[in-house]
Order: C-alpha cells, then sequence, then structure tokens
C-alpha cells in the first residue's frame, strides 16, 4: 500500500486490512492439527450462527402469522355486529 491508497481508505477500513494481513501470518504459522482445529471451530461458529438467524426468522414469522390472524378475526368480528346491527332489524 503507497501513501495514496492510505489516504483514499478510511480509517476503519485501513484497520480491517491490517488485522486481516496479520491473522493471515499468524495462522500460516500454526502446525495443520492446530489449522483443522480452527477451521473445525469456525465451521461449527458458523453453523449455530446460522441457525439462530433461521431461528429468529421464523420466530418473526410466527409474530407476524399472529399478529395478521388477530387483525382478521378483528375485522370479522367488526364484519358480523355491523350485519347484525343493519340486517337484525328485517330478522326481527
Amino acid at each position: 500500500m503507497n501513501e495514496q491508497d492510505k489516504e483514499v481508505l478510511p480509517i476503519n477500513e485501513e484497520a480491517r486490512a491490517k488485522n486481516c494481513e496479520h491473522k493471515r501470518k499468524r495462522f500460516s504459522t500454526v502446525y495443520s492439527d492446530k489449522k483443522e482445529e480452527i477451521r473445525a471451530k469456525n465451521r461449527e461458529y458458523q453453523r449455530s450462527w446460522r441457525a439462530r438467524q433461521k431461528a429468529d426468522a421464523y420466530a418473526t414469522k410466527l409474530i407476524a402469522s399472529s399478529q395478521i390472524t388477530a387483525q382478521n378475526e378483528r375485522a370479522r368480528t367488526k364484519k358480523n355486529e355491523y350485519e347484525r346491527e343493519r340486517y337484525g332489524a328485517f330478522i326481527a
């Protein structure tokens, strides 16, 4: 990276690039058994993170669908009351 690139990049981008480079250097010096352990740990983290995201999305869908059901029920009740008031006079 030359001086012009450093001026263009915001501080957080520069810090991120530096951290990535540092991680790559550290990872390259680790033994292969340790690398496999690190990769397995990362895979497990990704799996659990995806599972959490999926569970949150499912919970949100349940909440939204229950709210829609409640709105539909209120509308149905209101319509029934209106019809009872309007047509009740004709029936009685």
